[in-house]
């Protein structure tokens, strides 16, 4: 069974929708599984398209009619029947991933903007240390986004461990570039 679902409303983009129905989908087994965002005229929309058991496709539709993000500002739930194919539903994670890898990319490229004034601070003050102690911590950040991804592999569980696992990480991934953030504005490296 293919079934489309368009969610649409005022707010329904950086509410954490699309992570939600990838995590529901997980946890009901389905394989072919796509979800994105756009816009329907002028209004934000997420396109999810699925396949699978008619029980588990059913069962995704009440999950979607039931439950909303938080912030979420829904107008309308529409559902269709759908004709094309649907990716497997690790196309799905790879692009979610390549998402956070671009966000990641832009902040990076900052970081390295920044610490190109390194040497000119090393003569400067002495935070240099605090600096250097905190960016060593970056390792253990790539690390931990290389546990996450392969997390994300073996999931096909409950979304409770997914959702508590997605958690800690990124709470350890955020409380790390915060450090390093204040190591820099200590350093007067505007970020």
């Amino acid at each position: 069974m293919k079934v489309k679902i368009t969610i649409t409303g005022e707010k329904v983009h950086e509410v954490g929708y699309r992570s939600i129905l990838l995590a529901e989908a997980l946890r009901l087994g389905l394989d072919f599984f796509n979800t994105y965002n756009t816009f329907i005229e002028g209004k934000q929309a997420v396109i999810t398209t699925l396949q699978g058991k008619e029980n588990q496709v059913n069962r995704f539709i009440n999950y979607v009619k039931s439950f909303k993000p938080k912030h979420a500002l829904v107008k309308e739930i529409k559902t269709e029947e759908f004709k094309d194919k649907i990716p497997p539903i690790e196309r799905t994670i790879n692009m979610f991933q390549m998402e956070q890898w671009v966000k990641g990319i832009d902040i990076l490229l900052e970081i390295r903007k920044n610490t190109e004034l390194i040497p000119e601070i090393a003569e400067n003050t002495r935070l240099i240390p605090e600096i250097a102690e905190n960016t060593r911590l970056i390792p253990e950040i790539a690390e931990n986004t290389r546990l996450i991804r392969e997390d994300l592999k073996d999931m096909r569980g409950s979304l409770k461990d997914l959702t508590t696992i997605l958690k800690e990480r990124f709470e350890r991934l955020e409380k790390e570039i915060e450090k390093i953030k204040l190591a820099l504005q200590k350093a007067g490296i505007k970020i």
